[in-house]
């Protein structure tokens, strides 16, 4: 295991039955190469400002965010903390609901950042609105 340290958080509600499984077995491959700490989970947007401002706490190298925990709002507050910790995004398919906010997040991914689709639907589906 390499001395990575990558940290998660689950919002409450999280009942997707297929994200929950890809998710868990995500972690769980990440958890084979890197040190993986969950984050208590924080149930209103007060808790994720409060963690985001004492993220430097936990040491992470990376942050993992699952895409049913909103990564607009999580780039918007790594923005706004200006923190450099590079995010690591699990997204699915593009619908249209989701089009806007993954079209308002696009300027915010830095080139450390990891973005990954959990199928290749899903990945052509973002490339179609964007190569980055």
């Amino acid at each position: 295991m390499k001395n990575i340290r990558i940290g998660y958080f689950k919002k409450p509600g999280y009942d997707f039955i297929s994200s929950k499984v890809i998710n868990e077995n995500f972690i769980r491959f990440l958890s084979e190469y890197a040190k993986v700490i969950k984050i208590p989970s924080m149930d209103n947007p007060e808790g994720i400002t409060r963690f985001f401002k004492n993220i430097k706490n936990y040491k992470l190298d990376y942050l993992y965010v699952d895409s049913f925990n909103s990564p607009l709002e999580v780039f918007l507050i790594r923005e706004r903390f200006q923190i450099d910790i590079p995010l690591i995004i699990r997204l699915d398919a593009v619908i249209h609901e989701e089009k806007t906010q993954f079209v308002c997040f696009i300027p915010l991914i830095r080139r450390e950042d990891v973005i990954y689709t959990s199928s290749r639907y899903a990945q052509a589906s973002y490339h179609r609105i964007s190569d980055k």
